[in-house]
Parts: C-alpha cells; sequence; structure tokens
C-alpha cells in the first residue's frame, strides 16, 4: 500500500470522510426496528394485520479498475469549441459513480443502513472504503480519484479474493440485499 492509501471504514474516522461519530446532513435515519412479537400482533392472533416487514439495508460494493490502461482518454464527455471533450476511462468511472450512483440514492432518501465499498485493483487489491452510508460516500470518492491515479496491470483474482472476505465479513450478515458491480476497461491481466 502506499502512503496515500487510507482505506474508509464506517466504525472508524478517515480523512476519506465517512466513518466516526459525525454524520452528514444527507444521510436519512434508518426507521425504527421494533420487535415483531411486541410491536405487530402475530397474524394468527388477528388475521388481518398485515406481516411484519422490517426494512433492511443495502450493501453496494464496486470492484474498480484501477490499473495504467484507464489513463487512457477515449472516452467522449460533451464537445468544447475545438471539439469533442475526451477525459479518461478513470474520470469516467467516478463521474458514472458520482452522477448516476451516488447523488440518486441520496437524493431518493439512502438511509444510514444503504452502504457502499469499494474494491480498488490494478497488480493488487485492497478495499479502499468499507460500509460506508451511501450519504458519506462522495467526498471519499472525490479524495480518490484526486489521490489514486491508475497505474499497473489489471489483475482480477486479487479484486474476487477481496470481494470474497469483505462478504465473509460479520457486518456484512445482517444486509438485505447485495449488489456487486465490476467496471473495468478490458480484459484481465492475470489470465493465463
Amino acid at each position: 500500500s502506499s502512503s496515500s492509501s487510507s482505506p474508509v471504514d464506517a466504525h472508524r474516522p478517515s480523512p476519506l470522510g465517512g466513518g466516526g461519530s459525525s454524520r452528514s446532513s444527507l444521510c436519512h435515519a434508518a426507521p425504527p426496528r421494533p420487535h415483531p412479537s411486541s410491536a405487530h400482533p402475530s397474524p394468527a392472533l388477528n388475521p388481518h394485520a398485515a406481516p411484519f416487514r422490517r426494512r433492511l439495508g443495502t450493501h453496494t460494493i464496486l470492484l474498480v479498475d484501477n490499473s495504467g490502461s484507464m489513463r487512457t482518454g477515449d472516452v467522449t464527455s460533451g464537445c468544447v469549441a475545438s471539439g469533442p471533450l475526451r477525459i479518461s476511462r478513470h474520470a469516467t468511472i467516478f463521474e458514472a459513480l458520482t452522477t448516476s450512483l451516488l447523488r440518486p440514492q441520496q437524493e431518493s432518501g439512502a438511509s444510514m443502513d444503504d452502504l457502499i465499498s469499494i474494491i480498488w485493483f490494478n497488480d493488487h487489491a485492497e478495499t479502499v472504503m468499507r460500509h460506508v452510508p451511501f450519504c458519506e460516500a462522495i467526498p471519499a470518492i472525490e479524495w480518490l480519484r484526486a489521490n489514486r491515479q491508475p497505474k499497473g496491470h489489471g489483475k482480477y483474482a486479487p479484486a474476487l479474493m477481496a470481494l470474497q472476505e469483505l462478504l465473509t465479513l460479520p457486518a456484512h450478515v445482517p444486509l438485505a440485499s447485495v449488489n456487486v458491480l465490476f467496471f473495468s476497461d478490458g480484459r484481465p491481466s492475470d489470465q493465463g
């Protein structure tokens, strides 16, 4: 890991944002979770009662290719007077994450139980963000974009092993919905 490496964990403070005790005003409090037996009569006792449905959170896990080929500036992003504006594949992923995933989640009322984790990979894999609420993720994403430049090869095996490890963490168990998104620009460098 490099000296600028500073993974974000929802349970401890970090320079990437997230974690610690201060919470962003963009977070919505999770709905209260009363015990089903005390808050809702059993359907067996009241046949007209709707079954208790507790809202459980989500965990979105992003595997992001940070290999050297992601520096390639071949993605068109609008136009300027001199022609099409080209940005790097690296910048494109961060722009898409912010505008098409994180902001819409915040605007639709993501709660503190809607979490995101990011596994960053090139020659090695590193979980750079772990169990961070969606409402706290944009500053961390911006930090990663500014401080983690693409380099090395895009090896998928380490990323998949990091994913397996993240899925087996105890904090993962109570989550109701898991979404895994894999961002890469090509074939793995570790194929053989």
